[in-house]
């Protein structure tokens, strides 16, 4: 059977795949790139060379080096809008002309989905036009496919340097030919020809891998970066962050939020999301940062930087909340779509609220309870935690008495009783705070007749 040739489009960029040894070590060609020096004016070459062959090529196979493959990976998938033919990134970890060199396998890979016929060891593997279009930018390595923006580098050294740690592989190349999971394609949602977003640019993003001890100064300083307009903030585990006695950290997130800068919390771990899971993730989503969920960190730097140059003059909060939608398939919807009503409460976010701000309280930090309070309606004056205490229990035992009498200031009730039967009057006597016990009995407050008799043994 004789399929008419496709036509697939390579584009040599440089990288290990076409270097040569030198007395200098391992060196690009002349005029072609070592990835490590690669930025966003490549990217927008690349894809304006992508836009210009769309209509004379099936597919496209891009030769690109492994430290920043992953990068423009994912910058492509999201400047190439209704993509509907394959472009395929590859590379290798030894040159073409070493021995034992996995260049020659991932080449041919990738040709291979980006649809060529290809005959190799007198082995003929037919592939016709569109019989491999998949319509996304992926990044082909060792035998897998992977998406683009699910795509990170995993290994300096190892063959299998790439991995998709949030998303199973499109497709897998073997002996018995090329196998797609056609069910995990992401194809476009419009009926619309391909178009490309011009002008990304990634010296207005950054990215901050937060560390143990890291303090606000250090925050503040890459947060006041002249021209600065969106941060990718690498977290601990779940999305978490220190923040300190002080709270100067969620003080630094909170105003540079105010000015306009879009922060994106994604975890420093391999696999996983960030999510409202424990207090200081939840603190940080009230104080305005964005949860960046699954999204590797390449992925989520070059859809900030996507977003921001669709229009300088956006508004920060579109900004902000475009990050959070599944655009390209770089990342898991969390929630599918529901219907109910405007009074009905998610119980799940209404804990993680109260834990957040049951935290704000005991360390004291006034601001943080403030906005937490302002800025969501789901816990009121008599929500309660897990052993029944409500924000005027938790200000009792707390050392701040700002949050306390504010607090009394909006009506909290002072004869409300925890499990324990305890109205907050007795636990601020329990912690001998004769200060909160003053400012709850000028609010009505009384202590039982059994405090006050060992009160006055004392």
């Amino acid at each position: 059977m004789a399929f008419p040739e496709s036509r697939v489009l390579v584009l040599a960029t440089g990288g290990t795949i076409m270097m040569v040894p030198t007395e200098d070590g391992l060196q690009p060609f002349e005029e072609l790139l070592d990835s490590s020096a690669v930025d966003a004016r490549s990217w927008n070459r690349i894809a304006d060379l992508i836009l210009w062959n769309y209509p004379s090529f099936d597919g496209f196979v891009i030769l690109h080096g492994t430290d920043t493959m992953a990068y423009m990976a994912s910058a492509l998938s999201f400047m190439l809008a209704d993509l509907g033919k394959p472009v395929v990134l590859t590379g290798s970890q030894a040159a073409m002309a070493e021995l034992g060199t996995d260049a020659t396998d991932n080449l041919l890979g990738a040709l291979i989905i980006a649809g060529m016929t290809i005959q190799t060891h007198k082995v003929l593997i037919l592939t016709k036009p569109g019989h491999f279009t998949i319509p996304e930018v992926t990044l082909y390595f060792n035998y897998h496919l992977f998406r683009g923006n699910r795509s990170t580098k995993i290994s300096a050294t190892d063959f299998g340097a790439f991995a998709s740690p949030n998303h199973l592989p499109l497709a897998t190349v073997s002996s018995a030919g090329a196998r797609v999971f056609w069910r995990l394609v992401h194809r476009p949602r419009s009926i619309q020809p391909i178009s490309l977003t011009k002008g990304l640019d990634t010296a207005q993003v950054a990215c901050l891998r937060l560390f143990p001890g890291i303090q606000a100064n250090m925050l503040r300083a890459v947060l006041g970066a002249p021209g600065l307009r969106g941060l990718v903030l690498e977290t601990f585990g779940a999305g978490n962050a220190p923040n300190g006695k002080d709270g100067a950290i969620m003080r630094e997130l909170a105003a540079a939020v105010q000015k306009g800068i879009v922060i994106v919390n994604v975890t420093q771990c391999l696999s996983g999301t960030v999510g409202p899971l424990y207090a200081p993730a939840v603190t940080m989503q009230r104080a305005g940062v964005v949860l960046g969920y699954d999204m590797t960190t390449e992925a989520a730097l070059t859809k900030l930087a996507y977003l921001l140059s669709l229009d300088s003059g956006k508004d920060s909060a579109w900004v902000a909340k475009d990050m959070t939608r599944n655009l390209r398939g770089e990342l898991t919807e969390q929630e599918p779509t529901e219907f109910r009503h405007p009074n009905e409460v998610d119980v799940g976010a209404k804990r993680a609220h109260i834990a957040a701000l049951k935290l704000a309280i005991a360390d004291g930090e006034f601001e943080i309870y403030k906005m937490l309070m302002k800025t969501d309606e789901r816990v009121g004056l008599q929500d309660i935690d897990e052993d029944g205490n409500t924000p005027l229990h938790l200000a009792a035992m707390g050392p701040n008495a700002d949050i306390l009498n504010d607090l009394l200031e909006q009506g909290a009730s002072v004869h409300a009783r925890n499990n324990a039967e305890q109205t907050p009057i007795e636990i601020a006597a329990q912690h001998q705070n004769s200060a909160h016990v003053q400012a709850l009995q000028s609010a009505g407050a009384h202590l039982s007749p059994v405090i006050q008799s060992k009160r006055m043994l004392r």
